[in-house]
C-alpha cells in the first residue's frame, strides 16, 4: 500500500509553551527545510519546529507564523492533515517529524533509483491530497502553496 499524504492538522488546541525537556528551544543546525516565513528544524525529541528566520523581517515572519497557527485553530483532527503539537511565539509551530519526507523527495529518490511509481500509488496520493484540500476548503481555508514539497508521506 502506498504511503498516504498529509497536509495540516491540529491535534489539540494546545497553545501551551510547555516544552518536552528533550526538545531544545535554541536554534539548531538541523534544518530539514525552509519556507517563505521560516525554517523547519528537526528537534532531538523527533518533532520538527517551524521558527522564524532570524535574518528576515521579523514582524512579517512572526505575523505569518501567527496566521498559520490561527488556521490550525479552525481545523479538526484528520488523517490527511499534519498534527500541530504546540505553538508559542518563542518556540514556533511544533509538529511530528514525518520520517518518510515529502512527496517531492520520494519522487526524486524513485527517479534516481529508476523505481517505477505505480498507478495505484499515484491515484492514492491524488485522492489523499484531494481529501486534505477538501477539508481545508470546507473550513474556508485555501492552501495557496500546494506542491510536492508540501505533501508529506506517513
Amino acid at each position: 500500500m502506498p504511503p498516504t499524504l498529509e497536509l495540516h492538522r491540529q491535534a489539540h488546541n494546545n497553545t501551551s509553551s510547555t516544552k518536552d525537556p528533550s526538545c531544545s528551544s535554541g536554534r539548531s543546525s538541523n534544518v530539514v527545510s525552509a519556507g517563505s516565513s521560516g525554517l523547519i528544524e528537526r528537534l532531538p525529541c523527533e518533532n520538527v519546529r517551524k521558527c522564524i528566520y532570524s535574518e528576515r523581517d521579523y514582524e512579517a515572519c512572526h505575523r505569518d507564523l501567527e496566521r498559520e497557527f490561527q488556521i490550525y485553530q479552525k481545523l479538526p483532527q484528520h488523517d490527511r492533515l499534519l498534527q500541530l503539537i504546540r505553538y508559542s511565539p518563542e518556540e514556533g509551530l511544533v509538529h511530528p517529524y514525518m520520517t518518510r519526507g515529502s512527496l517531492r523527495e520520494h519522487l526524486r529518490e524513485a527517479a534516481a533509483a529508476a523505481t517505477t511509481i505505480t498507478l495505484a500509488e499515484r491515484l492514492q496520493w491524488a485522492c489523499d491530497a484531494a481529501e486534505g484540500l477538501h477539508l481545508l476548503h470546507s473550513h474556508g481555508i485555501i492552501h495557496s502553496d500546494l506542491k510536492p514539497e508540501n505533501l508529506l508521506l506517513d
